[in-house]
């Protein structure tokens, strides 16, 4: 039994961690190196003064961004623009599917051994242990699955970096 575990932890330590976060890349570039792939992609804008603003980049102009947000148009200057982030779903099921046997994992071993405690100790209780250790695999396979769902998108940040004039 205590091999179990050990294979467990090291499961929960080492390859959950590897599935439950996309690709982040981080860029530093100036403003006449944005690349042109940003625009139609859905951007979240941030401006020096912390205020965030969301929407599909249209296009990239010498002097600021326009931007097709849920109120329509907008520009936004360059000098105020910090860094731009566009996240991007990918269609990867492996993650979703390392995630969801890795959150099946616990819950398997969890129900075992209520199941093992019903067979052995039958009394009013053990019905109610074997209830809530069911919901306790459904719910860490749902967790599983959703860690490695959010696996699926890639995070694209790029800094702005000022012009030395």
């Amino acid at each position: 039994m205590p091999f179990r575990f050990r294979t467990l932890g090291v499961l929960l330590v080492f390859v959950l961690p590897s599935i439950t976060f996309g690709k982040d890349l981080e860029l530093k570039l100036r403003w006449p190196d944005l690349p042109k792939s940003l625009e139609g992609q859905k951007v979240r804008i941030f401006q020096r003064d912390q205020q965030a603003t969301s929407g599909i980049l249209t296009r990239i102009e010498p002097n600021g961004l326009m931007l097709e947000g849920r109120s329509g148009p907008a520009t936004i200057a360059q000098d105020t623009v910090a860094r731009i982030e566009t996240k991007t779903k990918a269609v990867r099921r492996r993650s979703r599917i390392i995630g969801t046997a890795i959150g099946t994992g616990p819950g398997i071993i969890v129900l075992s051994f209520a199941l093992t405690y019903q067979h052995n100790e039958v009394g009013s209780n053990s019905g109610a242990i074997v209830g809530s250790a069911v919901g306790a695999a459904a719910g860490a396979t749902v967790l599983g699955y959703l860690a490695g769902r959010s696996s699926d998108s890639d995070k694209t940040v790029v800094q702005i970096l000022q012009s030395s004039n």
